[in-house]
């Protein structure tokens, strides 16, 4: 898996731990800290993530970035991005109350799905 840029981070940790691992650098420091005192999918952890604009996540199904497009009226609209052999894949999440961590599995599931059946095609159409 790629090397993400963001350290703001929603990231599952099976090897080890069996849980997900929250790392927020959306500071003034820059540096990315542990968000692990919040509680998936509490009103707290949809504050926390309406203050971001954009993050990585990795989860079981798959990983992707995810992305806020704030329009001029009204909440904004996060899309999750992941790119594969130069070609980017894109999955509407929907608003921040949607973004349950079931919710993001689902996301990274559809883009991997996504992933899979474009790499398919290309095989089949390089077999010739």
């Amino acid at each position: 898996m790629p090397q993400p840029r963001l350290y703001t981070r929603i990231e599952y940790i099976k090897a080890t731990e069996d849980r997900y691992l929250l790392l927020d650098a959306n500071n003034e420091e820059g540096r990315a800290t542990s968000m692990d005192h919040l509680q998936y999918d509490s009103p707290e952890w949809f504050a926390w993530l309406e203050t971001l604009t954009s993050f990585h996540f990795a989860g079981k199904q798959g990983f992707f970035t995810a992305r806020k497009d704030q329009k001029k009226r009204g909440k904004g609209y996060w899309y999750a991005y992941r790119k594969h052999r130069n070609k980017l894949f894109i999955s509407y999440l929907g608003t921040t109350e949607r973004l349950t961590l079931a919710h993001l599995e689902e996301g990274a599931a559809v883009l991997t799905q996504k992933v899979l059946h474009n790499s398919q095609s290309d095989e089949l159409c390089n077999a010739d």
